[in-house]
């Protein structure tokens, strides 16, 4: 008996919250970057100067993630190139038709 290779279909990307990991902790991280150096450069400022830095980081990791969830929901063949989506119809939806007519087989009977 012969064996075979159990082959897997990973077409599946992981997502959290519509978006994909990297992009999720690339948009905390660079939030979190920010507010930190908000916080550093507004220690004299006070506490309005904390508070400001604190809402502009939030704001700038919903921007990002905001910005992530809309390119992932984008068609990638409607973003390609228009002449080339047009190459790649035109190859593919042509006009041949195949018929098939009844004939006597030479095969196996």
């Amino acid at each position: 008996m012969a064996e075979r290779g159990i082959s897997r279909n990973v077409q599946h990307v992981p997502r959290v919250w519509g978006v994909t990991y990297i992009k999720l902790f690339a948009s905390i991280g660079v939030g979190l970057l920010i507010t930190t150096a908000g916080f550093i450069g507004s220690s004299k400022a006070g506490i309005v100067g904390r508070i400001f830095a604190l809402l502009a980081g939030s704001l700038i990791t919903f921007a990002l993630y905001g910005l992530c969830y809309w390119l992932e929901r984008q068609d990638p063949i409607a973003r390609a190139v228009a002449f080339l989506k047009l190459r790649w119809q035109s190859h593919s939806a042509s006009r041949h038709g195949i018929r098939i007519y009844k004939t006597q087989s030479s095969g196996r009977k």
